[in-house]
């Protein structure tokens, strides 16, 4: 009589209770469109931003926009970042950094001066080991060297 029992309740419970891989195909069929929705996300991300990287590209062939951070990696040693900052730094002028609206736009021949803020050390063409922070800092140091301003 127990064999019986313990059938009858094992067709009873596998009866009550849905197909274990019905509901795996189930989640699987749901993940499988998850994957495919983004996969064509991406393809289509990747499309536009191809398509934007040509636009950017010709901008910047056509002088229409220039790049916001310029690091050079061999001399002069210069890093820039904001429009016009280094814009007329030379060969002469090395280890330059500015970071702003136009910071050391004129320097041609000036070594080791940095400037933070817009405007700031300008008009530098050969001065040296100048230190400017803020808006137009040290703005009509033209060749004096050693300077800081705030």
């Amino acid at each position: 009589m127990r064999r019986i029992v313990a059938v009858f309740v094992g067709i009873v419970l596998v009866g009550l209770c849905p197909s274990a891989a019905t509901a795996q195909d189930s989640e699987l069929a749901a993940l499988a469109a998850q994957v495919q929705a983004m996969q064509a996300t991406i393809t289509a991300q990747a499309q536009q931003m191809a398509v934007q990287s040509v636009q950017i590209a010709t901008l910047l062939e056509n002088g229409q926009i220039q790049m916001a951070l310029v690091e050079d990696s061999g001399s002069p040693y210069t890093t820039s970042a904001g429009t016009d900052a280094l814009g007329s730094n030379e060969a002469g002028g090395k280890n330059n950094s500015a970071f702003g609206y136009k910071a050391i736009e004129d320097n041609t021949e000036g070594d080791n001066n940095t400037a933070t803020g817009a405007n700031a050390i300008r008009e530098n063409t050969g001065g040296e080991a100048n230190t400017a922070t803020g808006y137009q800092a040290l703005y009509s140091n033209n060749t004096g060297h050693y300077n800081a301003a705030i």
